[in-house]
């Protein structure tokens, strides 16, 4: 393994992050806009969420891509995780403390800094949205950087046949998840992430933990 080997950009991939953040700018700015597409384009917009777990599965094949052949330590692969992502997650999270600071709930979000600060607000349903909101993907993020260097030293050495195996019974479990959730509220309310029903919290377990 080669640690100076030069970063890989795979440009096939630019067109697909584009549509996928396209879905999620529609999925939170575009109700104006579904109102008036057909049945099908709204359920594609209403579903612009799921494109952050495409961005989740295509960050993990970019480092695989990039770092599965570099004789890097875990250490050094933490130090250019959080060099490059902390930095804007902490200037993002004083960007919006005058808005925190002004929500009658400010108590509650300054208690949650507990979570947030060491981007950890993903793991409870009750943090997953204080403060930043949508910082709650770089809390999942931060799980997967911290497993990244461990599961790559392994997986790399698994025959691939095995390691699809693996993969479509990971898929399969994550599904499961919702599926079940899904079975016991069948046609409910509770699907959406602004409805009042008691079964919020398992549904905010199931979107935001890692």
């Amino acid at each position: 393994m080669n640690p100076a080997l030069p970063t890989r950009e795979l440009r096939a991939l630019t067109g697909l992050r584009f549509f996928a953040a396209a879905l999620v700018v529609f999925y939170h700015f575009g109700a104006a806009v579904a109102t008036r597409l057909p049945r099908a384009g709204q359920n594609i917009i209403h579903a612009g969420y799921s494109s952050v777990g495409l961005f989740f599965v295509l960050s993990g094949f970019v480092l695989a891509w990039n770092y599965s052949e570099r004789a890097v330590t875990p250490t050094d692969f933490w130090k250019a995780r959080f060099a490059r992502i902390y930095p804007a997650y902490f200037l993002s999270l004083l960007l919006a403390a005058p808005f925190v600071l002004s929500d009658p709930r400010a108590l509650k979000v300054g208690l949650g800094a507990v979570f947030v600060l060491p981007m950890v607000q993903a793991w409870t349903p009750w943090t997953a949205s204080l403060w930043n909101p949508p910082a709650w993907s770089l809390s999942v993020e931060a799980f997967f950087y911290l497993t990244f260097p461990w599961l790559v030293a392994r997986l790399t050495r698994v025959p691939d046949r095995s390691l699809l195996r693996l993969s479509l019974a990971a898929w399969g479990g994550s599904l499961a998840v919702a599926g079940v959730y899904l079975a016991l509220h069948p046609g409910g309310s509770g699907w959406r992430l602004d409805s009042p029903t008691q079964d919020l919290v398992s549904l905010h377990a199931i979107k935001f933990l890692p």
